[in-house]
């Protein structure tokens, strides 16, 4: 009997195999993909999309909203197990990249009155820029315009509407968002619209869910790629982004049948 007792003691420490299968999530804190409603819950458009792929996949993934630079940190170095993100192995080294979810397209947002209509028109223009972001890294040094350096799109779109920037650059997905009038936050003027002039694509990037190398949950990495490839099927991507006035964030999405 005490070998018994001993037995079962020894079992209950041993973690359950849904237990050790708890996957964590850098989730960038970045309106329309994540950020906390007024119950401090996480909401947004990649909140919609991981518990689609955890429902999916039978696996629980936690979210964790992270400034940008700390998600990527976290995710290179194993501190937490995924993170969607542009499928860039410069930006974002040491991940598997699992499936692509979407995409997403640089679009350069112009004042109506900057007299900007190419890309050849930025040269001397106060261009506005997530200070230390990705477009900022990337687009910043280019055109010969004049980087100033903006704490978010909320703010870049409001100093573009009074003329304190000649443009500013963001992705598709936030540009689409405000469009539908999901920005309540920000509490822009009716005409805003009215205000800014057609954008001007630079790039358009694939978006894919990845895993860190370090992460000890490796080997559930088919599970998920298996996951991403049935939400494409079902079309529960495409009904995700068309709620958050995304509908050209299915132009990567990949065929039926294929690996991402």
């Amino acid at each position: 009997m005490p070998f018994m007792r001993l037995l079962i003691a020894l079992l209950c420490l041993i973690p359950t195999a849904h237990a050790s299968s708890n996957l964590s999530l850098a989730l960038l804190d970045f309106f329309p993909f994540g950020r906390l409603d007024h119950t401090q819950k996480p909401v947004g458009s990649m909140v919609d999309m991981i518990h689609a792929i955890s429902k999916q996949a039978k696996l629980p993934i936690q979210v964790k909203l992270m400034p940008v630079p700390r998600a990527l940190r976290a995710v290179t170095l194993g501190h937490e197990d995924l993170m969607i993100s542009y499928k860039d192995e410069q930006m974002l080294p040491g991940v598997q990249f699992l499936g692509n979810v979407g995409c997403l397209t640089a679009l350069m947002i112009p004042h109506k009155q900057a007299n900007i209509a190419t890309l050849k028109d930025l040269k001397g223009k106060r261009i506005g820029f997530i200070t230390g972001g990705y477009f900022h890294i990337k687009f910043a040094h280019h055109y010969g315009l004049i980087p100033v350096e903006v704490p978010s799109n909320e703010s870049m779109l409001k100093m573009t509407l009074r003329g304190r920037l000649d443009g500013f650059i963001i992705n598709g997905a936030v540009l689409g968002a405000y469009r539908k009038g999901l920005a309540t936050h920000a509490r822009l003027p009716d005409n805003w619209q009215d205000l800014i002039d057609t954008p001007i694509p630079l790039e358009t990037m694939e978006t894919h869910l990845s895993i860190s190398k370090q992460s000890k949950l490796q080997h559930l990495a088919p599970q998920l790629s298996q996951a991403i490839q049935q939400l494409w099927q079902a079309g529960t991507f495409q009904r995700i982004y068309d709620h958050y006035g995304q509908g050209d964030s299915t132009a990567c999405n990949p065929q039926p049948g294929t690996q991402p």
